[in-house]
């Protein structure tokens, strides 16, 4: 293992026992101890107090020792939800309450307490800058694109985060737009090497369908018959009816924003007799894998990404730069992974006949 992440899984270790708070109150162990009692060399060690010490865990003094942080106070942050996340969709209200255990779990993790924001708190402060003015860091979701809310979260003067991979404003920079453009690069390659002449593309946010339509440049897709359709909540149900008269065929690809418009596509065009390898279906989102829909038959081609992780980062990041008082306002990249599945990209099996001498 490489000397870096041992030293944080040491750490980690070590914050399990700072925790338990039984055995080390004052005092802590030195790097030699470190060493010791996890079997590692001394670098490794002294890498992992550093560690504990730079998230304000521990306090090392030259020639006296290292010492546990009594004085440690817990970090209080604001955390603004989408207005996306209050819709009353089944997938939305999932992913509000799993984005939403994920954020406290993670705060509590690195000693943190959260208050949760959605638009409309916002809205009834009438958007005081004074509104966040008791917490440490700001964590934002998705793209708050009206101006009263960019400027209230751009004016916070302290550390702030735009974890989630869809935040597409300006201030995320050109290399989150190039990770949104990635996987789906993949599917329009995909789709050129399938033989692929003609796409849809559905779609509720205006900087998204640009994307995928970089995206087609980039991958060197040159669909001459493009079409776009956009939605609005409900989307499935929105989907499903379009998809009862859109045309669907081996050579037609359709690329949809979010898994809701292409489950309601799937279902219309399988309700009108079609069997998969007649069309092309892909979504964005992976919500099967999130339970939305049924597990026991994973049908959706789409791209998932992985909201964990996206959050664990972002919030050790954001604890780290609070503690050093640090002023950043940064997105944590993390593209999505196509997920290839029955949807898209399908070949019929054909039973091979054999004569009998």
């Amino acid at each position: 293992m490489h000397s870096d992440n041992l030293a944080v899984k040491i750490a980690e270790q070590m914050k399990k026992l700072l925790a338990d708070g039984k055995e080390y109150k004052e005092s802590f162990m030195s790097a030699r101890q470190a060493a010791e009692k996890f079997q590692c060399s001394r670098q490794t060690a002294n890498n992992a107090l550093n560690i504990l010490a730079k998230a304000g865990l521990l306090i090392r003094k030259n020639g006296s020792g290292t010492f546990v942080n009594i004085r440690q106070k817990k970090l209080h942050i604001a955390c603004v939800i989408s207005e996306e996340l209050t819709n009353s969709t089944p997938s939305g209200l999932y992913k509000k309450m799993l984005i939403n255990k994920l954020l406290q779990q993670e705060l509590a993790n690195n000693d943190c307490e959260c208050k949760l924001f959605s638009f409309e708190d916002l809205q009834r402060s009438n958007f005081s800058p004074r509104l966040f003015d008791k917490f440490d860091g700001l964590i934002v979701h998705e793209s708050f694109t009206d101006k009263n809310s960019r400027q209230l979260i751009n004016d916070f003067a302290k550390p702030k985060l735009w974890p989630w991979v869809r935040h597409i404003l300006p201030e995320s920079g050109n290399q989150l737009v190039l990770d949104l453009m990635t996987p789906f690069s993949q599917i329009f390659r995909k789709a050129r090497f399938s033989g692929i002449r003609k796409c849809y593309l559905h779609y509720f946010d205006e900087n998204f369908l640009q994307i995928m339509q970089n995206a087609m440049l980039y991958s060197n897709f040159e669909s001459a018959d493009q079409q776009v359709l956009k939605y609005q909540a409900p989307f499935e149900i929105a989907a499903y009816k379009n998809g009862l008269n859109l045309e669907y065929a081996p050579d037609v690809l359709h690329v949809c924003q979010a898994d809701a418009i292409a489950w309601g596509l799937f279902e219309a065009f399988t309700d009108r007799g079609a069997q998969l390898g007649d069309f092309h279906v892909t979504g964005c989102g992976d919500n099967e894998s999130l339970g939305v829909y049924p597990l026991q038959y994973p049908r959706l081609t789409t791209i998932n990404y992985q909201h964990a992780l996206g959050i664990e980062l972002s919030v050790k990041l954001l604890c780290q730069k609070i503690r050093e008082n640090s002023l950043i306002s940064e997105v944590i990249r993390i593209p999505g992974k196509v997920v290839y599945r029955e949807s898209a990209f399908y070949e019929k099996k054909t039973t091979q006949h054999i004569t009998m001498e």
